[in-house]
């Protein structure tokens, strides 16, 4: 699903992100999703987003190696803060399963969060994030596209 199909699904009106967390500890789940990843799962989704998109640019450009050099290195420095991002909503589902009838059984907990951003708010982010990546600006319209089909991040506690 995209932006747009899951926005609409879950009735706000905002810029959105779904991370989905799976593991046998709920309340750490929870915790570091909510507390130590969110922000930097979305942000970092984003710039691998855009610094993508810079390295393809700079393999058409005809430029000279060193002025490769130079603009590949600005892309990697396109960092994404998100200021206002909101937790709107989280849920959980709990699982539980054997591999057979004399196994012990197996809880898994599935952790879904949604955060939002307000949509002129995110606009600005982002094309400030792309200006200073150095990247063309024919190249902006496609960027957006592909931040727009990325709405759910898949997020693995260390």
């Amino acid at each position: 699903p995209n932006q747009k199909t899951l926005s609409k699904a879950l009735g706000i009106d905002k810029h959105i992100w779904v991370l989905s967390s799976e593991g046998d500890d709920l309340e750490f789940l929870q915790n570091y999703v909510d507390q130590v990843s969110a922000r930097a799962e979305i942000a970092a989704s984003i710039e691998q987003i855009i610094a993508d998109s810079a390295k393809a640019d700079f393999k058409g450009g005809g430029e000279d190696a060193n002025e490769k050099s130079l603009n590949r290195d600005s892309a990697r420095g396109a960092m994404v803060n998100l200021v206002g991002l909101n937790k709107e909503i989280d849920w959980w589902t709990k699982t539980r399963s054997r591999l057979d009838r004399k196994s012990d059984y197996e809880i898994k907990y599935n952790y879904l969060v949604v955060y939002s951003l307000e949509e002129d708010l995110y606009q600005k982010q982002i094309r400030e994030a792309i200006n200073n990546s150095g990247i063309k600006e024919t190249s902006i319209e496609m960027i957006f596209q592909k931040l727009n089909d990325l709405a759910v991040i898949e997020v693995q506690p260390k």
